[in-house]
């Protein structure tokens, strides 16, 4: 009986492990992951999607915003192409545009004790005025404002997100010194 049961377990791994091994070799064939339930886009499928982004195609700018935003975790490049996919007719971006802004929508009462938040010296409270200017109601200007003051606060998390600001744009324009973040 012991030695049947060995058997049943030796053989219950040996199967895990080919399906591991075989899995593993589709993955590298198709170049790509799945992880998160969105797929780890090559350098080289990126460029295709982006291509296709730039002629007119919905569902090509919404894979890379998935990439950017269930993969790298970069929020922002992902808002960048969710609002291209919307742009472009995309029906799962206008949803998600949706939840972006209503997720950061703020009423003007909470817009008012935000900003007397501020005034005391919260860093959270600019954090979420920055979150509703940029992804609410798309205004940059006031956005960026409460975002160096939050950063000028001490939010660690507002350090990170003009840190990121910053290399992008560095990363577009080619320079050194950065220009509007």
């Amino acid at each position: 009986m012991k030695k049947r049961a060995s058997l049943i377990i030796f053989s219950f791994f040996v199967v895990v492990l080919l399906v591991t091994i075989c899995s593993i070799v589709y993955a590298l064939k198709n170049k790509g992951l799945i992880m998160c339930g969105v797929y780890h886009l090559t350098p080289k499928q990126i460029a295709r999607y982006e291509r296709l982004a730039e002629t007119g195609d919905a569902d090509a700018a919404y894979k890379i915003y998935e990439y950017y935003e269930y993969y790298l975790f970069d929020h922002e490049t992902a808002f960048f192409w969710l609002n291209n996919a919307a742009d472009l007719g995309s029906k799962n971006a206008k949803d998600g545009l949706l939840f972006y802004q209503n997720c950061f929508k703020l009423t003007p009462e909470q817009i008012s004790r935000k900003t007397q938040l501020v005034e005391t010296g919260d860093a959270d409270a600019a954090f979420a005025l920055f979150q509703y200017y940029a992804y609410s109601i798309d205004d940059q200007v006031s956005s960026f404002s409460w975002l160096n003051k939050s950063v000028d606060l001490g939010s660690e998390v507002a350090k990170s997100v003009l840190q990121s600001r910053r290399e992008k744009t560095k990363l577009k324009t080619g320079s050194q010194n950065g220009v509007s973040f």
